[in-house]
């Protein structure tokens, strides 16, 4: 029994990406996305995800973004692996801009008033 692996490289991830996440992301540029990109929209919320890459933005491997609204990343940017993103109101990154490896960006807290 023969077995055959598929190794895809940045391209081929990078299209199956764009395929598979086309309702959530508007890609306006150059862009690169990594193997085991997961995007989770909050299918509750009043308001649906919006991911915006603009020109030259690179998405390394194991990136969380999830929530609600929009996410801009501006151009030439850089999003770490293992990073995440939680995006329920807004979130705009300027242009070349670099996100550590293992980053959590969010733009909401925890209300504890009792």
């Amino acid at each position: 029994m023969l077995k055959f692996r598929i190794k895809l490289n940045r391209k081929w991830h990078t299209w199956l990406n764009r395929v598979k996440c086309a309702p959530v992301f508007k890609i306006e540029g150059k862009t690169s996305i990594e193997k085991r990109v997961n995007i989770r929209p909050f299918f509750n919320a009043k308001t649906p995800l919006k991911i915006i890459l603009k020109n030259n933005i690179n998405l390394k491997h194991d990136i969380l973004i999830q929530g609600s609204c929009t996410s801009i990343l501006g151009e030439n940017s850089y999003v770490g692996s293992y990073s995440e993103i939680g995006v329920n109101s807004r979130i705009e990154t300027g242009n070349n801009v670099m996100i550590a490896n293992g980053a959590s960006i969010r733009d909401t807290d925890h209300n504890f008033k009792h």
